[in-house]
């Protein structure tokens, strides 16, 4: 009896070692594809993209994105393209696109531009001062923008809806801005040492 136990425990522990080694080829292969897969970008069309700063995907699968420069490329039908005529005398901060397929860049300098498929179009916010820092889309289409100096910001296409620290935000400087999938706005701050406030709004 005590040889047959003995036997089991060694097969017990060869299938244990067996198992490892295998588990182990098993990662070295995944680990040597997966880097295999990856195809590193640092510049397209000849010029240098530095750091990208956002990146938004439309349903067809083209790309958006928008360097720590200030260029906005696209991916679209295999192969990238620099946009050199919407952008001219502004600056593209970030990108991000609606549920609908609707593009939208947020400029630095109180500027939106939306780009349909077909159209472009600029917003301008009515006072210059203020500085967006972020931007978010919600399930109807609205545009979310986090402000530097102005609170949070919505637009629907046509009129701005302004919230501010006296209409419940923490304080008007955001950073950040995310939409979840249940519509509610969530927001950022830069410091909350002394604020009591929720740094949330519905």
């Amino acid at each position: 009896m005590n040889v047959g136990v003995g036997v089991n425990r060694r097969d017990s522990s060869m299938r244990t070692v067996l198992f490892c080694i295998a588990l182990l080829l098993v990662l070295f292969h995944s680990n040597a594809f997966a880097e295999d897969a990856w195809t590193y970008i640092t510049e397209i069309e000849g010029q240098e993209i530095g750091n990208a700063s956002s990146l938004a995907t439309e349903p067809d699968g083209s790309i958006w994105m928008v360097s720590g420069y200030s260029v906005v490329y696209r991916y679209f039908q295999n192969s990238w393209s620099i946009d050199l005529d919407h952008f001219i005398d502004i600056s593209p901060r970030k990108v991000t696109v609606t549920p609908n397929g609707i593009v939208w860049f947020m400029c630095r300098s109180g500027i939106l531009v939306k780009y349909d498929g077909n159209n472009w179009t600029r917003y301008n916010y009515s006072t210059p001062t203020v500085i967006f820092r972020d931007i978010g889309v919600d399930a109807q289409e609205n545009v979310w923008l986090a402000t530097a100096n102005a609170g949070l910001l919505k637009f629907n296409g046509n009129d701005w809806i302004q919230f501010t620290y006296q209409t419940g935000l923490a304080r008007n400087s955001i950073t950040n801005i995310s939409v979840n999938r249940n519509g509610e706005i969530w927001v950022m701050y830069e410091s909350l040492y002394d604020i009591d406030k929720p740094t949330h709004v519905n």
